[in-house]
């Protein structure tokens, strides 16, 4: 489980949890887990209010955290898939054209072109 997963979940159970208590339960540092909140709150998971005491308290606003997040993660793999395939077709054309050129000037750009789109890969 991840520990943005992880951390939702101790918060459902512990809303007025200090950062503190998130670093002992994580076993983390208080950096990671303010960077994990920040990018909770980001995401739009959570919801940090202030109770009428003063204390922080942390609404989850999802019901199943991990399968928001899967979501979330899945469309990343989609749009990824999609660049790749947008680079593979670049790189396709770019083949096609040099193949036919005689100026080896272009040829060597062509080629660099053709590295870089495949490191992107």
């Amino acid at each position: 489980m991840s520990k943005k997963l992880l951390v939702l979940e101790f918060l459902r159970e512990n809303p007025r949890a200090t950062n503190s208590e998130i670093v002992k339960f994580l076993n983390s540092n208080k950096d990671a887990v303010k960077s994990c909140i920040s990018k909770l709150k980001k995401a739009k998971l959570i919801q940090v209010i202030r109770g009428v005491d003063g204390e922080r308290v942390i609404k989850v606003l999802v019901d199943n955290p991990h399968s928001k997040y899967q979501e979330k993660v899945k469309i990343n793999e989609e749009q990824r898939e999609l660049n790749r395939q947008r680079l593979e077709r670049l790189a396709d054309k770019i083949l096609e054209t040099t193949l036919s050129e005689t100026n080896t000037d272009k040829i060597i750009a062509s080629g660099n072109l053709f590295i870089r789109i495949y490191d992107r890969l």
